[in-house]
């Protein structure tokens, strides 16, 4: 393509919100004035590149709740070569032309419904109200506000961003797949490397998921033999007690508290598997 290619680099922005973030020096990181860069007696300027790119993170992240801590990748390959060298760029994108977006976590936060969150938090405190006929008209006023809100966000969303964007509908990531996936890339480290400690790290996270998931399926078995005792006992002739009744109330309730702690942990420890391992840059 290039009679000369003197590097290929990949330009990467990643967006916690709308806002540019730096990190600090004692963390390693060294702050710059621009993204000029001198490579053998020539200037390739990287200022606009990295413009584009914020530009269009910031239409993607424009329909995401200010709170959510996802991270966003879009990427470009871009070539400094030819007879004259110049800067030439490339936005990776899907057979129907638009941006390719990674994003970190189990699932997009965009498909199907990017504006749920907002709207959940928006329109649930006035369910009570609205259960009980108790809107005043500020109230009124207020909801009708916030659903133009949530419609809004929803119309940008299919207006400005879908059309130009490819979200990956990828299905719910198990973390054990997350996990074999992490070991297979540190499977050949060696132990006098830095890196090793990143190992030793993840092995405690794979016996934590073992764990939590074996006592998890013990407590589901537990839970399923004392409902099938607690069935049999049902006389299909007289119906079924008031006795019977309150002890399988009582059961519920103690398997709907273990089973809710033991999924709450897995997945508290999935949560910090991708946060640790499983960030857009990975999954790209």
């Amino acid at each position: 393509m290039f009679k000369k290619a003197a590097f290929l680099t990949f330009c990467f922005s990643v967006v916690l919100n709308t806002h540019l973030h730096a990190g600090w020096p004692e963390d390693g990181w060294e702050g710059v004035h621009s993204l000029r860069v001198v490579h053998k007696g020539q200037t390739v300027n990287f200022d606009e590149l990295h413009q584009h790119l914020a530009t269009e993170e910031e239409k993607i992240t424009r329909v995401l709740s200010p709170n959510d801590p996802k991270n966003i990748v879009l990427a470009s390959i871009s070539f400094l070569g030819g007879e004259v060298p110049s800067l030439h760029t490339y936005p990776l994108k899907s057979h129907d032309d638009k941006w390719l977006v990674f994003e970190s976590g189990w699932a997009s936060s965009f498909i199907p419904h990017p504006v749920y969150d907002q709207a959940q938090r928006l329109i649930k405190p006035y369910a009570a109200k609205l259960q009980n006929e108790d809107l005043t008209l500020v109230d009124k006023e207020q909801l009708v506000d916030d659903c133009n809100k949530v419609a809004e966000g929803q119309r940008y969303f299919e207006d400005q961003v879908r059309p130009r964007f490819h979200f990956f509908d990828q299905n719910p990531l198990p973390i054990e797949y997350i996990l074999e996936r992490v070991a297979g890339v540190f499977a050949e480290v060696d132990p006098s490397e830095g890196s090793y400690a990143v190992f030793k790290e993840l092995e405690k996270d794979r016996n934590a998921v073992s764990y939590v998931k074996s006592i998890l399926q013990t407590t589901q078995l537990e839970a399923a033999q004392r409902i099938s005792a607690l069935s049999q006992k049902i006389d299909f002739l007289s119906g079924v007690s008031l006795e019977l009744i309150k002890e399988l109330a009582a059961i519920t309730k103690s398997i709907q508290e273990k089973l809710f702690k033991q999924e709450r942990e897995l997945l508290n420890i999935g949560s910090k598997v991708i946060s640790t391992y499983w960030h857009s840059e990975q999954n790209f």
